[in-house]
């Protein structure tokens, strides 16, 4: 669908809405496609490609707010879809929260190239995505007999928009994503099947990591954690590898949406300009990382995406306040969710922080677990090695780390040089103090 096609659905279906009594209204016309191979067992296992188009509208009748989608882009279609969702939302209880937000707080360029978007997309063929995935599986395999199974897996996606409001905000933005994985799979002489991973998202085909790079990842980590078995209980020096560390940190960034702090659901709700976690923790929401998986120039909402700290040395400077809850909660807007989540890193990569350790554990995966946002207690399942003399010895798992978020985060004693740069959550390898296991 053209750009011009979408501006002229989202001009009609604003102007019926105002006619049928809306008082402010937004409407966001989009298109897509998508699609998702994979690979086991030397055969085609999943072939599925979807192309999507519909218009999503938000209706506001004073401080009454609906909000409905349609896949049916006829002007008579939309017409009836914009005035049935009006009757709904005169039905509803009134809001004093709800509305557009002031246009102060759009951006005033919408027109800055992020290079989110592929040119190649449309260009690349089926048959070299089914031979990709081939290949991965070809390569990850070795041809070891000590290999069950190998699943690899390749998905992409387009989308374009173009939004609208009725109080001056109109923007479009057009944007692909890559993303590949393999997961290996082998035989465990204690009866067990040990497995290990390697993925990468990118916003460009030719940025994907080099197969045999992913392949030879998930090939040593399944092989590396054969004889892995449970050690002793206890509080450990913790070395978490950057590809899983979002998990923790992920931890620490969900508190933090203006919703669980307006709901009493967040252990970070009062402690706004407070130094709670280490100060080796500095973290930035940054949308406007060229070809960043979480690069954006506006929020959901329409907000100017901006740079933003969240935790400077430790202290809590932000929380991600979007348009209702921060009316709320008396809080200015500046973004409804995260971006690209990047830190201030240090100087060392894992290879060099594992060789300075005289005991710990390394954990290369999360098993399940779960998180309070309001208590900040956890617990997680985890994998990985023993670190013995500045080496990873015994592979381990059926082990569990359990505490507080807050005392987690304080005992933070490293932050690597070595961020993980195929995800939205660029986190690099964490060490952290007296993380208490449960194993033997």
């Amino acid at each position: 669908m053209k750009l011009e096609d979408k501006i002229k659905l989202a001009e009609f279906i604003l102007e019926n809405c105002k006619k049928n009594g809306a008082t402010e209204a937004s409407a966001t016309i989009y298109n897509g496609v998508e699609s998702e191979y994979e690979q086991r067992e030397y055969k085609l296992d999943k072939l599925s490609q979807a192309k999507t188009k519909g218009a999503k509208i938000e209706i506001y009748c004073g401080k009454k707010y609906a909000a409905a989608s349609t896949n049916d882009l006829r002007e008579k279609t939309l017409l009836s879809f914009v005035k049935d969702t009006i009757n709904v939302a005169k039905y509803l209880e009134e809001d004093e929260f709800r509305g557009l937000p002031d246009p102060k707080y759009y951006p005033k360029d919408t027109n800055v190239d992020l290079l989110i978007y592929d040119d190649n997309f449309s260009k690349i063929p089926s048959e070299k995505k089914i031979k990709l995935v081939e290949e991965l599986e070809n390569l990850a395999n070795k041809n070891d007999e000590r290999i069950i199974s190998v699943n690899s897996t390749y998905s992409d996606n387009e989308y374009e928009e173009y939004r609208a409001t009725t109080n001056g905000f109109s923007a479009s933005r057009k944007s692909s994503f890559y993303s590949i994985s393999v997961e290996v799979a082998c035989k465990d002489f204690k009866g067990g099947k040990p497995s290990g991973y390697s993925y990468a998202s990118s916003r460009k085909f030719n940025e994907l990591p080099d197969l045999r790079i992913l392949a030879e990842q998930a090939y040593k980590k399944a092989v590396g954690k054969i004889g892995q078995e449970k050690i002793n209980s206890g509080k450990y020096l913790t070395v978490v590898e950057n590809r899983v560390g979002a998990r923790l940190l992920n931890m620490i960034i969900s508190p933090l949406f203006a919703s669980n702090v307006q709901q009493k659901r967040s252990i970070f709700a009062d402690k706004l300009n407070q130094k709670i976690l280490s100060d080796k923790l500095t973290i930035y929401d940054d949308p406007h990382i060229p070809a960043g998986i979480g690069s954006r120039l506006y929020d959901s909402y329409g907000i100017e995406s901006k740079k933003m700290v969240l935790f400077e040395k430790g202290v809590l400077k932000n929380f991600y306040v979007d348009v209702y809850y921060g009316r709320k909660l008396g809080m200015e807007p500046n973004s409804a969710s995260p971006s690209n989540i990047v830190l201030e890193y240090g100087e060392k990569n894992l290879n060099e922080i594992i060789k300075s350790i005289d005991r710990g554990i390394f954990v290369d995966n999360f098993i399940g677990g779960n998180f309070n946002t309001l208590t900040g207690d956890f617990s997680f399942g985890i994998s990985g090695y023993l670190i013995e003399n500045g080496e990873l010895t015994k592979p381990i798992n059926e082990m569990n780390i359990t505490g507080n978020v807050i005392e987690l985060f304080k005992n933070i004693v490293e932050v690597g040089a070595d961020p993980y740069l195929y995800s939205s959550y660029r986190i690099p390898t964490i060490v952290y103090n007296d993380v208490d296991f449960s194993g033997l």
